[in-house]
């Protein structure tokens, strides 16, 4: 199972809803919202038809119950699920409110914290099947220790049948090259996610685990406050393969722009299929069209993170 976690934005529910017509399974998406409001519950099930979880880290306790309460009493929700965060886990009457839940996310903060480590080891009963780690942003400098915090927590769930979910993103927040030139970095979300697969695969007291693979598509998952900073949009299109993500890129988008000649770059990859899904048949016949200056920030954002779902859930 792959867990894409998406943003509530038009471009990551448009990658989502290509991907369901693209007949792609074996995916459980993790939507982020800032509103508990039925509207926005709507709108996500308007464009994707399957089962989904909500992730709460945007919302207060308060809204995290009543968006409990408003998908417990609507049956076109019932494809809806909510990852609580770990620290209603210590909260007994707040779990006695819920009764039973099967989603639980616990960040890297977590992990790291005693206190929460002896209360989860005298009360194993009460977590749920399903548990997300999320570790937030991976690079080079730290995966092996971040391979150890994680393969050291699951050792609290020896003999124990639990599926986990191993969360993190290798995209950084600010790029580190000029906005013209291309940028490359390795998926080290993705090897994370398969030493701490083969860990427990090796070890018979943790063998009984479920390791699954998740990340934050081609979105970085440190988050940036824009509130008062100008932003203008890279002309460029995320784009993964099995090993790294490649952000090709042709400049700001400021009057003419190429975007063809970005499409032209990427469908010479080795690797490249235009029959592998909706976004490379939109790369493809794009690269063909005398429409240079086709799409927006929004409909390039969808090809990668289509893309990408797609790649991840093969």
């Amino acid at each position: 199972m792959y867990m894409p976690a998406l943003k509530n934005k038009q471009g990551e529910l448009r990658a989502l809803q290509q991907a369901e017509l693209d007949d792609i399974q074996n995916i459980l998406p993790l939507l982020q919202i800032n509103e508990a409001t039925e509207d926005v519950l709507t709108k996500i099930s308007s464009k994707y038809n399957g089962k989904f979880l909500i992730d709460t880290r945007e919302l207060e306790g308060s809204d995290i119950k009543y968006l409990h309460q408003l998908i417990s009493d609507n049956t076109e929700f019932d494809k809806i699920e909510i990852a609580f965060p770990a620290s209603l886990l210590e909260s007994e009457d707040v779990l006695s409110e819920m009764g039973s839940i099967d989603y639980i996310e616990v960040n890297k903060d977590y992990l790291e914290n005693p206190f929460f480590l002896s209360w989860l080891k005298s009360h194993i009963s009460q977590i749920p099947n399903n548990i997300i780690l999320d570790l937030g942003y991976v690079d080079s400098n730290y995966l092996q220790e971040d391979i150890e915090l994680v393969t050291s927590f699951l050792t609290i769930f020896k003999h124990a049948s639990k599926r986990v979910f191993i969360l993190s993103g290798s995209i950084p927040a600010i790029i580190p090259t000029k906005s013209t030139e291309n940028y490359e970095c390795p998926r080290f979300d993705y090897e994370l996610f398969k030493s701490i697969s083969r860990d427990c695969s090796r070890d018979f007291e943790l063998s009984n685990l479920e390791i699954n693979f998740g990340d934050y598509t081609t979105v970085s998952p440190i988050q940036i406050d824009y509130t008062d900073k100008k932003i203008i949009s890279n002309v460029q299109i995320k784009y993964t393969t099995s090993d790294r993500y490649i952000l090709v890129r042709n400049g700001q988008r400021k009057g003419n722009y190429n975007l063809s000649e970005v499409c032209d770059e990427i469908v010479n990859f080795a690797s490249f299929s235009k029959t592998h899904c909706w976004a490379d048949r939109y790369i493809a016949d794009l690269r063909d069209s005398t429409d240079t200056n086709r799409g927006n920030p929004s409909t390039w954002a969808s090809l990668g993170i289509e893309h990408h779902i797609v790649l991840c859930a093969e």
